[in-house]
Order: C-alpha cells, then structure tokens, then sequence
C-alpha cells in the first residue's frame, strides 16, 4: 500500500470527493444563470482545495518544522494508515453515490428529451391533409 510508505496528505481522498461534487453541481445546474447553484459549486471547491492544499502544506512539506511535528504526526497517511484508509473508503463511497446520482440524473434527462421530440403519426398525417386557407 503505497499511502503506508509515502507521506500523503490523509485528507487527499476528501478533497478529490469535494472537487467531483464542485464537477456534479457544474454538470445539473446552471451556474452561470443561478446563484444559488455558483454558491455550491465554489464551496465544493473552496473546500476541495482546503483539504488537499492545507495537509499538503504542513503536513508534507513541512516536516522539518518541529513545531508542526503534531500537525504531521495527524494528517499525513504514512503516519496514519489506519484513518488514511477509512477515509480512502468513505470517499470511494461518496465518489460512487455522486457517480450513481449523475448516471441516474443523466438518463432522466436523456429519456425525457426523447420522449418530448417524439411526436405521434396521426397528428402528423392530420396537419397535411388540413387544406390550407388563406
């Protein structure tokens, strides 16, 4: 297991999690014409970026810092394989929920614009024998 050698930031998996609903909200809504929609979608990112970057920050590249030696010990996976991997599972679970919502959300649309541009032969037959009066 590469994250029990290497000194990742254990908060990684979270942060990619955050970053798909930011990419989720982008692909259902509209956020350029709604507020509250461009409200979530940078929140996702805001916090998408916090979780990766801080971590990342004083927990990897700060190693050397003694008085960050607490932050390193808590939020680096090499430290802490056993939370790094619950959390790699709970972010595998809600990366799979968001995935399943998308497909879900996805195929309702796509179904729903077929169903709309189908229109029925009768009513077609019927507009062209209607003469035209002018």
């Amino acid at each position: 297991m590469i994250a029990a050698v290497s000194a990742l930031p254990i908060t990684a998996p979270l942060a990619a999690l955050a970053l798909l609903l930011a990419l989720a909200v982008k692909l259902s809504w509209r956020v350029d014409d709604d507020v509250k929609a461009y409200r979530f979608a940078t929140a996702f990112l805001v916090i998408g970026a916090t979780l990766y970057y801080g971590p990342l920050v004083f927990g990897v590249e700060a190693t050397s810092q003694g008085y960050l030696g607490w932050f390193v010990q808590h939020f680096t996976s090499n430290t802490n394989p056993g939370v790094a991997l619950i959390i790699m599972w709970v972010a595998l679970v809600g990366a799979l929920g968001v995935i399943g919502w998308l497909f879900v959300r996805i195929w309702q649309n796509t179904t729903r614009s077929f169903t709309k541009s189908e229109v029925p032969k009768e009513k077609l037959v019927q507009q062209e024998r209607m003469p035209v009066v002018l």
